[in-house]
């Protein structure tokens, strides 16, 4: 078994830990971030899913990978879609430098054009018994053993996500879209309404795969597709300047 870890948010998680303000003036304020202690807590993070990997899995688990967004190519949402993550506040002070620490401690990997959910998708799809370890909700239209921190008790847990339910929650991202990256969706629908959606095209006599269902619900190609594209994780196109040009044409 693998172990794919979404290196990106430990690295977040350590960076928010070690932040202090100063008064580096009088009445005159600002940050700093300790990165050599925050690469310190960035290894405790990633040993202790390690250890809970093979104490979860025993003889079965043999490989851990820190999976990060590819730190030589734009993100191919932003040039497909430029209001994308537009919201965003910037990353915290020595995200930046801690991220080229981490990147090269034990094995890591990312894919172009790709963010770290990407690539643990691209991955699992590549690997037999792929395990995912991340806290991002998204990651759940992976289908298959999860782990991560509890965020109240900070203990590791584990769960397992059905084939029905990743392709459930693909479908239902694709509707309501995703407010926290700025994706858009249909308008006025919210969780609730995306899942009673999915549930009633199940109950049909001839039920819709789930991109063509989508697409109906959109009555535009073009939006369904670009709405497809951006919220499926690992289906990274190879050149989004192309796949954009193609995609104003239609």
């Amino acid at each position: 078994m693998i172990l794919l870890v979404d290196a990106e948010m430990l690295v977040m998680r350590a960076v928010a830990a070690h932040q202090q303000e100063y008064e580096y003036a009088p009445d005159r304020w600002s940050y700093e971030c300790d990165v050599n202690a925050a690469f310190d807590y960035y290894k405790v993070l990633v040993d202790r899913l390690e250890k809970a990997f093979c104490l979860y899995f025993g003889s079965e688990a043999k490989m851990l990978v820190n999976v990060f967004g590819c730190p030589y190519t734009a993100n191919f949402r932003r040039i497909i879609y430029p209001q994308y993550k537009g919201h965003r506040k910037r990353k915290p002070i020595g995200f930046k430098a801690l991220m080229d620490k981490a990147m090269t401690y034990m094995w890591c990997a990312h894919i172009p054009f790709g963010e770290g959910d990407d690539g643990i998708a691209h991955f699992a799809a590549s690997f037999q018994d792929p395990v995912i370890a991340s806290g991002d909700k998204d990651l759940d239209q992976i289908a298959g053993e999860h782990m991560f921190f509890d965020k109240k008790t900070d203990d590791i847990i584990t769960y397992v996500v059905t084939e029905e339910e990743a392709i459930d929650n693909l479908h239902i991202q694709a509707l309501m879209g995703d407010s926290a990256d700025n994706i858009p969706g249909l308008e006025g629908i919210g969780k609730v309404k995306a899942r009673k959606m999915v549930e009633e095209n199940k109950k049909r006599q001839q039920p819709l795969p789930w991109r063509e269902h989508v697409a109906e619900q959109y009555g535009d190609a073009k939006a369904a597709e670009l709405a497809i594209r951006l919220v499926e994780l690992g289906n990274v196109p190879e050149d989004p300047h192309e796949w954009l040009r193609q995609h104003e044409q239609r």
